[in-house]
């Protein structure tokens, strides 16, 4: 059978049963009055329009209060009185010390992983309640209850490492493995996760995709063939999913698709619009990609292309990228994110990092230009193009892509003269038309300086979007206005309201730097940066950020987004604890 473990620090509360050792004391964990506590939901509540009941905000979740009732004992061979003070005095210099030990909980049950609890506060207190004099002077017993302030969530022992992407080569190669244009080889079906019923996928798209829908249940449609990956490590699978809400309105994307390799899910490692990317097995069989979500009037999952590639494409060069990374367990948690050149080069003169739980939007915005003065090839540029501003540079991508709320415009220009730069957004339609709302419009103007003959990080404005609440295929036009004496490299809109943004202006040339969050000993975010090899020789470097933003790592898919102006062999990677509400998964 097995029993309970409970351990801080130098101390182990052993199991009452346990046989006492010759020496010293034993300190036991008590099950009555001993409890692992809960985290406390903060919320808030908002004011409403409803007319009965009110609208709460999950803000955040407070420390939890862990209570352990404690006996103390002398050893078989030691004498009670001195043996007793020790065990208070090794108790109690733990209660004190500034940085608190973890408590370590191994759960009764089979085979439970080991949790830790991220201690803050303690507190002991003398239980004088019940026959205590007697237990002392019979049986040589004291009894304490340790009161422990920890944080909300439980983790594991062990941190769990999101690895680094291998640096994507010069010279991509994509080799195709289905064109989707014949259903060879194809199966479909539809589930409702707990029983599958078979179906039969259709070519859709004029005969350039395979497609399988239902009324209800969750549709899907499996690849049956043996794939090799060679040397392209990643697989690219362009699909949608998607979910009929009314009789007359689908809604959809790859955010709505989920896929298995050989009956196992995998998360993708990065998305492109429709495009998701994949580090399978070196070999598999079954590829199967499921879409839609339960409880709707239809679901309709289309696979256009399945490929095989050694690189995730940025926007322009190599100078900005884009990954998916997938944050483990079921509770938020504490990260550092490490960006660093493989080489080991320099990062650049400005450094971006910005992490966001919106995978479907891509926050750079030269992809998304329309029209602008004339579009000049430059490598040493970020997006890989730039163009003055002698004309509007117009921009526009769907509403769907954008979650409602502030979005910070950046830009990387080089600016000769002074002048005055702006921007405004309004809705039109999916053909770029005007529609119900195009007459509500978001503007603003900004002075920008010289940037000394060379291509800098700005910091523009902030915006709020989408400009107006769309259901349909409305897209959001945005338009940017300067001068002639204004060369804009590559825009940005991050949103500050479900991601977080670190941006570094640096003259050292730094090779690497980590971003870590605030924890037990450091109540606010850090950035620590070096030059040579990934972590060494760090040094604080918090006064470099002319952005501090608090990234956010809840449980799920996130997307890391960075720019380094110099360094086209650039990685990133995430560690972490994976965390639980109150006890850990295996």
């Amino acid at each position: 059978m097995t029993t309970a473990d409970v351990s801080w620090g130098a101390l182990d509360f052993m199991d009452p049963e346990a046989a006492p050792p010759a020496e010293g004391f034993l300190i036991h964990a008590m099950a009555d009055e001993t409890g692992l506590g809960n985290p406390k939901a903060i919320t808030q509540v908002i004011k409403s329009l409803l007319t009965d009941g009110s609208l709460a905000v999950l803000e955040g979740w407070d420390n939890r209060e862990i209570k352990i009732h404690l006996r103390f004992s002398p050893g078989t061979a030691a004498v009670a009185g001195p043996a007793l003070a020790a065990a208070e005095a090794a108790l109690f210099a733990q209660v004190l010390a500034e940085a608190k030990a973890p408590l370590v909980y191994t759960p009764p049950a089979e085979d439970a992983p080991v949790c830790v609890f991220d201690v803050v506060a303690a507190e002991l207190e003398r239980d004088y309640s019940g026959p205590w004099d007697l237990d002392e002077e019979m049986r040589a017993f004291r009894y304490y209850l340790l009161t422990l302030v920890c944080l909300p969530f439980v983790r594991g022992l062990e941190t769990t490492v999101a690895p680094a992407l291998p640096v994507p080569p010069v010279t991509p190669t994509t080799v195709s493995i289905d064109a989707c244009t014949s259903l060879t080889g194809w199966t479909a079906g539809y589930t409702t996760d707990q029983q599958t019923w078979p179906g039969t996928p259709v070519l859709a798209e004029s005969g350039q995709a395979v497609q399988f829908q239902h009324s209800s249940a969750l549709s899907f449609v499996q690849r049956n063939g043996a794939v090799a990956m060679g040397a392209t490590p990643y697989l690219v699978v362009d699909a949608t999913g998607e979910a009929k809400l009314t009789p007359d309105s689908w809604v959809g994307g790859p955010e709505y698709i989920s896929v298995r390799i050989d009956g196992v899910p995998i998360q993708p490692v990065a998305t492109s619009g429709t495009l998701c990317y994949f580090r399978p097995p070196p070999s598999f069989t079954t590829l199967h990609v499921r879409g839609g979500i339960l409880g709707v009037l239809g679901t309709r999952v289309t696979v256009r292309q399945i490929s095989r590639t050694d690189t995730i494409p940025g926007s322009g060069t190599n100078r900005q990228l884009s990954r998916t990374v997938t944050v483990a367990g079921s509770a938020p948690t504490t990260a550092a994110i490490r960006l660093f050149d493989a080489t080991p080069a320099a990062l650049g003169t400005d450094i971006l990092v910005f992490s966001s739980r919106n995978l479907a939007w891509k926050n750079a915005l030269r992809p998304y230009r329309i029209t602008s003065a004339a579009v000049t090839g430059d490598a040493t540029m970020v997006s890989g193009a730039r163009n003055t501003l002698s004309t509007p540079m117009i921009c526009r991508f769907a509403a769907s892509l954008l979650t409602e709320g502030t979005y910070a415009l950046m830009a990387k220009m080089l600016v000769s003269t002074a002048g005055s730069f702006g921007w405004s957004a309004r809705m039109v339609s999916s053909s770029g038309g005007l529609t119900v709302g195009s007459s509500v419009t978001v503007a603003g103007s900004v002075t920008v300086p010289t940037t000394g003959g060379v291509s800098r990080v700005l910091n523009l404005g902030a915006l709020p979007l989408p400009v107006i609440r769309a259901e349909a295929d409305q897209m959001v036009e945005l338009t940017l206005t300067g001068t002639p004496n204004m060369t804009l490299d590559e825009g940005w809109l991050h949103g500050l309201h479900d991601g977080a943004l670190t941006w570094l202006q640096d003259s050292d040339s730094m090779t690497w730097l980590e971003i870590r969050s605030p924890e037990l000993g450091a109540a606010r975010p850090s950035v620590y940066g070096g030059t040579g090899a990934k972590g060494t020789g760090g040094v604080c470097v918090d006064w470099k950020c002319q952005s501090f933003g608090a990234h956010r790592f809840e449980p799920g898919p996130m997307a890391i987004n960075t720019v380094t102006t110099s360094s086209l062999a650039s990685q990133s990677e995430i560690e972490f604890y994976e965390r639980g509400f109150g006890h850990m998964a295996a």
